[in-house]
């Protein structure tokens, strides 16, 4: 968080431009929201939170929904308001809906507080929106992580965890959420989010996985997006051998 104010002179001075010619079908007029008090554990002055019901499958845009919990921290100066700063923390899957409380705590400048309201939420599949949680047990998903793998052995062992886990993710009561849980459908959702906050366009903050799901959305959508600000980029196969030797 010490990069916040680096992050706000950004927003208040540059816009990302994207040449390529939009490729995805323009987002339905959104629905209206229907904003309350946010959830316990992420409640904030201020912070408000609602639900948005989202395809999950796109090519079926009538079809069956999930939800994507949504929250809102928002501008009390209408005179100097811009838009709508939709923010991600990174992951992929990481939860988001507090992250707008978690922003003007760390110090995000007044001047963007004025200028947007600070949108968070919880990528499909995660969190408050419908999860995928491949039938596992807190303890499973959260208290169980192995150590780095140090050498051949350990690395057969991590594998044979992960191919368990996977097996038991495709024979749960969420595997029908599996092939639609992607970076490109996340930023399909993002637009659904503009449209429903009424917004033509949006500006974005996303951080490490954040940014290349920053840069999707750009790709997809580069007549809805304002000003962009990716930090700590990652490429878009994420992290390398190297990489992953360096965040461990």
């Amino acid at each position: 968080m010490s990069r916040i104010v680096p992050i706000a002179l950004a927003l208040a001075a540059a816009a990302t431009s994207v040449g390529v010619p939009e490729t995805a079908r323009a987002a339905p007029p959104g629905p209206s929201l229907r904003w309350a008090a946010c959830p316990e554990e992420v409640s904030a002055p201020e912070l408000e939170c609602a639900r948005l019901d989202v395809p999950l499958d796109y090519r079926k845009p009538h079809g069956r929904t999930i939800e994507v919990a949504i929250s809102r921290l928002p501008s009390k100066n209408p005179e100097k308001r811009r838009g709508v700063l939709l923010t991600n923390p990174g992951g992929p899957g990481g939860y988001g809906l507090g992250q707008p409380a978690q922003l003007k705590a760390a110090g995000l400048p007044q001047a963007v507080l004025d200028r947007y309201d600070v949108i968070g939420f919880d990528p499909r599949g995660a969190g408050r929106s419908t999860p995928v949680t491949c039938g596992m047990a807190d303890q499973q998903l959260w208290g169980n992580i192995p150590p780095y793998a140090r050498n051949a052995a350990d690395v057969a062992r991590h594998a044979k965890r992960a191919e368990a886990a996977a097996e038991q993710c495709a024979a749960s009561d969420t595997a029908y959420m599996l092939p639609h849980t992607s970076t490109r459908n996340t930023a399909r959702d993002m637009d659904r989010i503009r449209a429903a906050l009424g917004e033509k366009k949006l500006s974005y903050l996303g951080y490490s996985y954040g940014s290349h799901l920053g840069a999707v959305y750009t790709t997809l959508f580069p007549g809805r997006s304002d000003r962009i600000v990716l930090d700590s980029n990652t490429v878009p196969t994420g992290l390398d051998a190297t990489g992953a030797r360096l965040m461990a």
